[in-house]
């Protein structure tokens, strides 16, 4: 059932946003923060990475932009918004890099 869906899909997507608790993560302790940072990562090994050939768009298509969103962002105060923002970022790190390197 998942993989029908996936293919008809998720195949044919070129942007890709991805929303991330990060806060429910924080709280829940290490090993949420963890688990969330494979998650992460084994979320994005999904999707086929980097830049399309535009005369190929139309039959492969590729991710090529990815926007992380960490949600919850208005329970903390605005000034710490650039904490969640370091954080998340050393969360995606892994996964960045490989995005990145595939031209994300």
């Amino acid at each position: 059932m998942a993989r029908p869906f996936f293919r008809d899909h998720f195949a044919r997507l070129d942007r890709q946003v991805v929303l991330v608790d990060t806060l429910l993560a924080l709280n829940a302790g290490p090993a949420a923060v963890a688990d969330l940072e494979t998650a992460l990562t084994s979320v994005l090994a999904c999707f086929r990475q980097g830049e399309t050939n535009p005369l190929l768009r139309p039959f492969a298509q590729r991710i090529d932009r990815v926007l992380f969103a960490a949600t919850k962002a208005d329970h903390v105060h605005h000034t710490s918004h650039d904490r969640i923002e370091a954080i998340l970022n050393r969360l995606m790190s892994n996964a960045s890099k490989r995005a990145r390197f595939a031209g994300t």
